[in-house]
C-alpha cells in the first residue's frame, strides 16, 4: 500500500513537471524565435541609424564626400536589419504596424537627407537646405525615438517572458516537493495502519527493524549535519565573495564610465584639432601661392633690371664714340667732350648699380625659391597631419563608442552579481535551516530509540509474566 502511494506520488509528479515543462518549453521557443532575435536587431538599427547620422553631421562639418557614401551604406543596413526584425515569425499585430512605420519613416529620411546633406558637404549653400536640415534634425529624433522605443519594447516582453519562465519553474520545484511531501505522509500513515492492524505479527522483527532503522536514521541523521555545517560555512563563505566582487564590479563600472566620459572628451578634441588643422593647412596653401606670385614678380623685375644694364652698356658705348669724335673735333668739340665723359661716368655708375640690383634679385630669387621649397614642405607635413588627424578621429570615435559599450555591459554584470548575491544569502539562509532540521532530526531519532528500548522491555515483560502464569506452583 505504502509503495503504491509512493508509485502514485511520482507518477503524480512527473505529470505535472510534463505539463508545467511543455509550458516552459513553448515560452522558451516563443523567446528564442522572435523575442530575442528581434531584440538584439532592434538595438543593431538603432546602433545603425545613430552611425547613419553621425557620418551626416561628420559630411556637413568636415565636407568629406565619403561620409556621405558610408551614410548610405548606414541606411541600407538600417533597412535590412528592420526587414529582418519585420520577417520575424510571431510578432503582434501592433509591432508588425510600428515596425513598417519605422521602416518607411527611415526611408523616407534617407531620401530627403541624402541631396541635402551632399549640397551642403560640397560647400553650396542654400537657404533652403539649411530649413530642410532643421526639418531632418526633428524627423530624427523622431525616428531615434520610435527606434528606442522598439528596442525597450523587445526588451521588457524578453525580461517578462523570462521572469515567467523563472516563475512557472519555481512553482514546479515547489509543487513537486508538496506531492512529494503528501505522497510520502501518506505513506508513511498507510505504513502505521498496516502496523496498526498487524499486531498479531512478530514485534520483535519489527522491533530490530525499528532499531536498525533508528541507528541508521541518527548516523543519517549525524552526517546531514555535519554536511549541512559545511554547506552553511560555504554559503558564507560564498556570500562575502559575492560582496567583495560586486564592491570589484561598482569599482569597475566606475572606471569604464569615467574612460567613456575621457573618451568622448578626446573624441571632442580631436574633431576641434582637425578643423583647425584644415585651417593652418588653407592658410599654407594661400601662402604658397603668394610666394609664387613674389617669384614671378621678381623674375620680371630681374629682366627689366637686365634692360636697364643693356641701356647703359649701349650709353657707355655711345659716350665713347662720342669722346673719340670731339677729339677728332679739336678745340671746338672741346666742350661735348666733357659733357660725353660725364654722359660715360653715367653709364658707368647706371651699370654698376644694375649689376647691384641683379645681385640682389638673384639672392632674392634664391630665397623665395628655397622659401617655397620649404612651404611646399610644410604643406605636405600638413596635409599628412590631416590625414593622421582624420585616421585619430576615427580611431577615438571607436574607441568613445566601445568604452560606453563596456560601461554599459559592467552595469548589467554588476546588476546579475547584485542578484547572485541575494541568491547566495538565501542559500545561506537555507543551509543554517537544514542544520536546524538535520539536529532535530537527531534528537528524534535518539527518542526513537529510547522508545524502541522501551517496547522491548514491555514486550520481555509481557513474555515473562506469561509464562509465570502457565508455570506450575
Amino acid at each position: 500500500m505504502s509503495l503504491g502511494l509512493l508509485m502514485a506520488g511520482y507518477f503524480v509528479t512527473m505529470a505535472a513537471g510534463f505539463v508545467l515543462g511543455e509550458r516552459t518549453e513553448t515560452r522558451l521557443y516563443d523567446v528564442s524565435e522572435y523575442i530575442f532575435p528581434a531584440s538584439g536587431l532592434s538595438r543593431s538599427a538603432l546602433k545603425a541609424f545613430e552611425e547613419q547620422i553621425a557620418f551626416y553631421n561628420n559630411a556637413i562639418m568636415l565636407g568629406e564626400a565619403a561620409d556621405i557614401q558610408n551614410a548610405g551604406k548606414k541606411a541600407g543596413e538600417v533597412e535590412k536589419l528592420i526587414g529582418a526584425i519585420n520577417g520575424l515569425e510571431g510578432l503582434k499585430e501592433n509591432q508588425k504596424k510600428d515596425i513598417q512605420e519605422i521602416s518607411r519613416e527611415t526611408a523616407e529620411f534617407t531620401a530627403d537627407a541624402a541631396p541635402v546633406y551632399t549640397e551642403m558637404s560640397s560647400g553650396i549653400e542654400k537657404e533652403e537646405n539649411y530649413d530642410k536640415a532643421i526639418q531632418l534634425a526633428e524627423k530624427t529624433q523622431q525616428i531615434l525615438k520610435k527606434l528606442n522605443l522598439l528596442s525597450e519594447s523587445f526588451s521588457g516582453e524578453l525580461r517578462k517572458e523570462l521572469s515567467q519562465v523563472s516563475n512557472v519553474t519555481r512553482y514546479q520545484r515547489y509543487l513537486n516537493l508538496y506531492i512529494f511531501l503528501a505522497m510520502a505522509f501518506l505513506a508513511v500513515t498507510g505504513m502505521g495502519l498496516v502496523i496498526t492492524r498487524s499486531v498479531s505479527n512478530p514485534l520483535n522483527f519489527i522491533i530490530r527493524g525499528l532499531d536498525d532503522s533508528g541507528r541508521q536514521v541518527a548516523s543519517l541523521s549525524e552526517q546531514i549535519v555535519h554536511a549541512s555545517q559545511s554547506i552553511a560555512q560555504g554559503a558564507s563563505e560564498q556570500a562575502a565573495a559575492s560582496e567583495e566582487t560586486s564592491a570589484s564590479l561598482e569599482e569597475m563600472s566606475s572606471g569604464s564610465r569615467k574612460n567613456a566620459d575621457n573618451a568622448m572628451q578626446a573624441d571632442h578634441l580631436m574633431k576641434n584639432t582637425k578643423a583647425i588643422v584644415r585651417v593652418a593647412s588653407s592658410s599654407v596653401e594661400q601662402l604658397i601661392s603668394a610666394m609664387n606670385e613674389i617669384s614671378e614678380s621678381s623674375k620680371e623685375t630681374y629682366h627689366i633690371v637686365k634692360a636697364i644694364e643693356e641701356i647703359a652698356f649701349r650709353t657707355h658705348l655711345l659716350s665713347l664714340n662720342a669722346s673719340i669724335e670731339a677729339a677728332h673735333a679739336g678745340k671746338a668739340g672741346a666742350g661735348f667732350a666733357v659733357l660725353a665723359g660725364e654722359v660715360r661716368n653715367l653709364a658707368l655708375k647706371a651699370r654698376q648699380a644694375a649689376n647691384n640690383s641683379t645681385e640682389l634679385l638673384d639672392g632674392t630669387v634664391r630665397k623665395i625659391r628655397d622659401g617655397s621649397e620649404l612651404v611646399a614642405a610644410t604643406f605636405q607635413a600638413f596635409s599628412e597631419v590631416v590625414k593622421n588627424s582624420d585616421t585619430a578621429g576615427k580611431l577615438v570615435s571607436e574607441i568613445a563608442s566601445t568604452s560606453d559599450e563596456q560601461a554599459q555591459g559592467i552595469l548589467e554584470i554588476t546588476r546579475r552579481s547584485s542578484e547572485t548575491d541575494m541568491v547566495t544569502r538565501g542559500n545561506a539562509a537555507n543551509a543554517e535551516e537544514l542544520t536546524a532540521v538535520s539536529e532535530e532530526m537527531n534528537i528524534q531519532a535518539q527518542n526513537l530509540k529510547a522508545f524502541v528500548r522501551q517496547l522491548r522491555v514491555l514486550i520481555k515483560g509481557g513474555r515473562e509474566m506469561i509464562s509465570s502464569l502457565q508455570s506450575p506452583v
